[in-house]
C-alpha cells in the first residue's frame, strides 16, 4: 500500500503514522513531501494521501482517499488506523482469490489462474489477459496488491505496468519479452539483467 504525506509539519502526526506502519508488513510504503511538491498527488497513484488542510484548500481536485489533517487539531491514532484499515477492506472486496480461482466483484470468475497470460495496469485499473478468452476482466486493485496475491504462482513483475505468467514466455530479448502468441511486452532496459535473471530462475523451478 502506497501512502503519501504532503505538507504536514505537525510533529504530533508522525508517531501515529509510524506506530501503525511499523506494525504492518513491508508492503506499506510511505512517501513524505513538503507542500512544495503537492503536484505528486496528481502525478503518481497513491492508495492513501494524508494532506494538510492548507494544501487541501489549494487544490481543485479532491480524491476519496484523502484525509485532511488540521494542524490545530490532534489526529488520534485510532482515526489513522481506522481510515487505513477501512480503505484496505474496501479495496480487497474488488477481488478475491480462492484456490486456483479469482472472483471479481461483478460476479465474473477466472476458474484457473494458470490461464492468465499477463496482467496489465492501465488507467486506474488492472486488466487480466487470458490465454483462451477475449473476455474483458478487470478490477480496481493496484498491481502491487495483485502481485502479492499471486506470489505463490508463476508470475514475474517485468515492468511497473505488467505482471507476466512465465509459463507463456517464449523468448527474452533486450528490453522485452515475447509470449507464445507473439505478444511483446516491455522490460525497462535499466533492469533488463535483473529481470532476465529472475525469470530464468523462476523457469527453473517450474
Amino acid at each position: 500500500m502506497k501512502i503519501l504525506v504532503v505538507g504536514i509539519k505537525d510533529k504530533r502526526f508522525w508517531p501515529l503514522l509510524e506506530s501503525f506502519v511499523c506494525n504492518q508488513d513491508n508492503s506499506y510504503k510511505v512517501s513524505i513531501m513538503s507542500e512544495n511538491y503537492y503536484e505528486k498527488i496528481f502525478i503518481e497513484e497513491y492508495d492513501i494521501i494524508f494532506l494538510s488542510k492548507h494544501i487541501f484548500e489549494k487544490i481543485s481536485i479532491k480524491k476519496k482517499n484523502m484525509i485532511v489533517v488540521d494542524k490545530e487539531k490532534i489526529l488520534d491514532f485510532h482515526k489513522v488506523v481506522t481510515f487505513i484499515e477501512n480503505y484496505k477492506v474496501q479495496r480487497n472486496r474488488n477481488l478475491r482469490i480462492s484456490g486456483k480461482s479469482i472472483f471479481f466483484k461483478n460476479g465474473k470468475v477466472i476458474n484457473d489462474i494458470r490461464e492468465i497470460l499477463f496482467i496489465e495496469s492501465k488507467k486506474n485499473r488492472v486488466n487480466f489477459i487470458l490465454n483462451i478468452s477475449d473476455e474483458e476482466l478487470f478490477s480496481y486493485n493496484k498491481l502491487d496488491q495483485i502481485e502479492r496475491m499471486l506470489s505463490d504462482y508463476s508470475f514475474v513483475r517485468i515492468h511497473k505496468s505488467y505482471l507476466v505468467n512465465i509459463c507463456y514466455i517464449k523468448k527474452i530479448e533486450w528490453g522485452r519479452v515475447i509470449l507464445n502468441n507473439g505478444i511483446i511486452l516491455p522490460i525497462p532496459k535499466s533492469r533488463y539483467g535483473e529481470i532476465k535473471k529472475k525469470i530464468t530462475k523462476e523457469m527453473e523451478n517450474l
